[in-house]
């Protein structure tokens, strides 16, 4: 089956004030009709950056290397005007700040009316009625009187859902989810996913979760992409990751993570070390000096993406499923 996102060897740097940061590095997946995957990671590994890459919206100080395929178009070489119409009619964001990504001076309606009138054509008020729509779409109560309200009125996961609404405006074929539950408490933070899952099965589109929560990931994603200084370090099915990871840094990721079962005293597994500074794109294993599977080839040269011949990916030459001396 074709994927509905082929990403192939996508690199990112920014150039400012004679200095280059590598935010992305060689990063590649594929992304199937209806599935949900997890992208993973520490603060500053490459997420948002690598998805924000995918629709045009880094400034222009990034230089972008790599191939994006969606559908009979390459996003990454695209022009800014076939972006500008992909851009909410077949790929939409959902950002993780939604006071800030909602204009705080235009009432729900018309932002969500102003979606549907950009890419559908449609009259103010067909707009107007498919905004309602929408709201009773994501279950917001009293759609009609939220129409005439502002964001400040409403409350973070009334918001969020307005963010989800005017993404789904005009049924996207990929919905890219940027930390979509950042700032909701526990239970606003369960309806939302719960919302992002059922929409997918009742619109079959596909969905790019990025999140630092591994709890999220282990309860909506069907497939999970680890990254690491910007690298894929692992990607597998989401039962996988969590009971048989193979790279050191999922594993540590896992062991740092509070669980339902998990001994209650203790203290949890740290990750020794500080990540590493993202001035080149790395010759050798970026996770070596924090890793306890070190050994000599990680000081020789840079492990690939390897598959173990059933779908699990990971770029280490010492996995944690195997001895160092293997």
């Amino acid at each position: 089956m074709t994927p509905v996102l082929d990403v192939q060897d996508l690199s990112v740097t920014f150039s400012t004030e004679g200095r280059t940061t590598c935010a992305v590095d060689e990063l590649s997946y594929q992304l199937s009709e209806g599935e949900i995957l997890g992208m993973v990671g520490e603060s500053g590994c490459g997420k948002s950056v690598s998805a924000m890459a995918l629709v045009g919206l880094l400034p222009t100080s990034a230089q972008i290397a790599g191939v994006a395929q969606f559908g009979p178009d390459d996003l990454l070489n695209a022009d800014s005007a076939r972006l500008a119409e992909l851009r909410g009619r077949d790929i939409a964001v959902v950002f993780q700040d939604s006071m800030g990504s909602l204009n705080p001076v235009l009432t729900v309606g018309r932002q969500i009316g102003e979606v549907v009138r950009r890419h559908q054509g449609a009259s103010r008020g067909e707009a107007r009625e498919r905004a309602r729509e929408l709201l009773e779409l994501v279950e917001i109560p009293a759609a009609a009187r939220r129409l005439r309200e502002y964001p400040h009125q409403l409350s973070g996961g009334m918001r969020q859902r307005v963010a989800i609404a005017m993404a789904l405006a005009c049924r996207p074929r990929l919905l890219i989810a940027d930390e979509p539950t950042t700032a909701l408490d526990v239970t606003v933070q369960a309806g939302i996913m719960d919302l992002l899952r059922g929409l997918r099965d009742q619109l079959s589109m596909s969905i790019l979760l990025i999140t630092h929560d591994l709890g999220v990931v282990a309860d909506s994603a069907d497939r999970v992409v680890v990254m690491y200084a910007g690298r894929n370090v692992e990607t597998a099915g989401v039962r996988e990751i969590f009971h048989a990871p193979q790279h050191p840094y999922t594993a540590g990721l896992l062991g740092a993570a509070p669980f339902p079962g998990a001994r209650a005293s203790g203290r949890l597994q740290e990750i020794p070390g500080t990540v590493p500074t993202l001035i080149e794109p790395a010759r050798l294993c970026s996770f070596a000096p924090r890793c306890g599977n070190h050994g000599a080839r990680c000081d020789a040269e840079l492990p690939a993406l390897l598959d173990d011949d059933s779908g699990h990916l990971a770029a280490c030459w010492y996995p944690v499923s195997t001895r160092r001396g293997a």
